[in-house]
């Protein structure tokens, strides 16, 4: 085995574990919002909900369940199963008329159970699936001068979050 640590020695790069701190401008989150509302597909339903449930982590809404929506309260289960805990952390997140609508969406035809998804609820969308659909609009948006920048997920992330 390793009686040391290999990369200890190394130097880290200037600059590589600096955070992000990219937020949309006001005419950039609405230009996004123009553009994936006028996604008529599951996948645009499936960006209009991130947005409206005030984007979400892309993991926990994957895990989501048709048996974690309450359609009588409009609500959302999540479940957090980050770290030590025995069992995850109930997160319960309200939603807005449009969001409901925009669930309603991902699943017509209905071909599974998950929720968040691009497929008709047969798999649950993960960050990389969300990510990938996030990169095609911000390309559409810096080829139309709506962006100043190139955004990422996590950005938008970030946007919604304040």
């Amino acid at each position: 085995g390793l009686g040391v640590n290999p990369a200890a020695a190394l130097t880290p790069i200037e600059g590589a574990n600096n955070a992000r701190e990219r937020c949309l401008s006001l005419a950039e989150a609405r230009a996004y919002w123009q553009r994936i509302a006028a996604l008529q597909d599951e996948a645009g339903a499936m960006l209009r909900f991130h947005f409206l449930t005030g984007g979400q982590r892309a993991e926990q809404l994957s895990r989501t369940l048709l048996a974690d929506f309450d359609a009588e309260s409009a609500t959302l289960r999540l479940l957090d199963p980050k770290g030590r805990r025995d069992k995850p952390r109930r997160h319960v997140v309200p939603l807005i008329p449009e969001a409901v609508e925009a669930l309603r969406a991902m699943g017509e035809p209905r071909l599974g159970a998950h929720v968040f998804t691009a497929d008709h609820g047969a798999t649950g969308c993960d960050s990389a699936g969300l990510r990938y659909r996030v990169h095609a609009v911000c390309q559409a948006m810096i080829e139309a001068g709506e962006a100043a920048e190139p955004f990422t997920f996590g950005d938008l992330r970030r946007t919604i979050a304040t």
